[in-house]
């Protein structure tokens, strides 16, 4: 990208010869060295009109720090011990292979603007509502030309963002709870695991968990299909040692649920099965987020205790038990 000088600047060549300049600005571009390709880029460079080569000035590489040194018709252009460049004697001059890379501008720079400068929050919906890390870099590159933002502060949450780049509307938080202890049970399945746990063989987990107290039970599986024996055993444990009876089932509407026997069995012991209609996982809610909330914590403590992924299902146990 190139900035146009007020006037052309004259530069003496060979002899008495001299050359115009009419921009300055940088490019980038791919220098090789043993095989090894740097990019780099260079700049305060000067566009001369109707040349044919591009000369690097070794006045302006000692001024950046750059050491210069000639070994038997080769030139070293290094920094700090490091070779970057190097040129080899040509016809009459000492060549670099460099490729110039060509400059890609924004398709944003191309965007005309005839209005005056404005803040960041302007700019943000002027671009279109443009996210703010995305806009903090465009000002920060100066990649859009004639950007002009007079305070550069950005704060607070655009609303219009939110609700027009949401996918869904929030799910309504549920304050409600039961207020008897074991009436009401949440239950989702996880699975399949891959890896199988090591010692049960597991590759699936039910998570069942109590609304009243938020009390947790899990067992994990071999199969989906053994569910439901672990909610009839379930539902008898409550009786046996709390004295206390299951009023309400709620889950998904998984075939691991959805069955002829739970349903006997529920009908039998005065149970409401109720079950969330499909792609609707908002409806059980509950279950989901409780299961989330675990999976991530498990995966945590096996990657902070740095043991094996076969052992997921101990860290689910020991996390719903903490």
């Amino acid at each position: 990208m190139y900035r146009k000088y007020d006037e052309c600047h004259d530069i003496k060549a060979f002899g008495n010869n001299t050359v115009k300049g009419v921009r300055e600005g940088a490019i980038v571009a791919d220098i090789e060295y043993e095989g090894k390709l740097t990019r780099i880029c260079l700049t305060q460079v000067m566009h001369v009109l109707d040349t044919d080569r591009k000369i690097l000035s070794l006045k302006k590489l000692d001024q950046k720090g750059f050491e210069i040194r000639i070994i038997r018709g080769h030139v070293h252009i290094m920094k700090a011990g490091k070779i970057y460049a190097e040129a080899t004697l040509g016809r009459d001059l000492y060549e670099v292979k460099m490729k110039t890379i060509p400059a890609v501008e924004s398709i944003l720079a191309m965007v005309k603007r005839d209005v005056s400068a404005a803040n960041l929050p302007t700019w943000h919906r002027r671009l279109g509502h443009l996210g703010d890390t995305t806009l903090k870099k465009l000002v920060s590159s100066s990649t859009v030309k004639g950007m002009d933002v007079t305070d550069t502060h950005l704060d607070g949450i655009c609303e219009d963002c939110v609700l027009g780049k949401m996918d869904e509307r929030p799910f309504k938080i549920r304050m409600d709870c039961d207020t008897q202890l074991f009436e009401t049970l949440h239950a989702d399945l996880i699975g399949p695991m891959n890896p199988e746990a090591r010692w049960s063989h597991a590759r699936f987990s039910l998570i069942i968990h109590d609304d009243c107290s938020g009390f947790g039970f899990v067992f994990n599986l071999r199969h989906k299909d053994e569910a439901i024996k672990a909610i009839i055993d379930l539902d008898k444990a409550i009786e046996m040692k709390f004295r206390k009876r299951m009023h309400t089932l709620k889950s998904d509407n998984g075939g691991e649920f959805v069955n002829n026997r739970l349903q006997s069995h529920c009908q039998d012991r005065g149970i409401s099965l109720i079950t969330s209609v499909a792609y609707n996982p908002e409806l059980n809610g509950c279950a989901k987020r409780r299961n989330q909330t675990h999976i991530e914590g498990a995966r945590t403590m096996l990657k902070d205790s740095e043991l094996g992924k076969y052992l997921w299902a101990e860290a689910i146990s020991t996390h719903i038990y903490l």
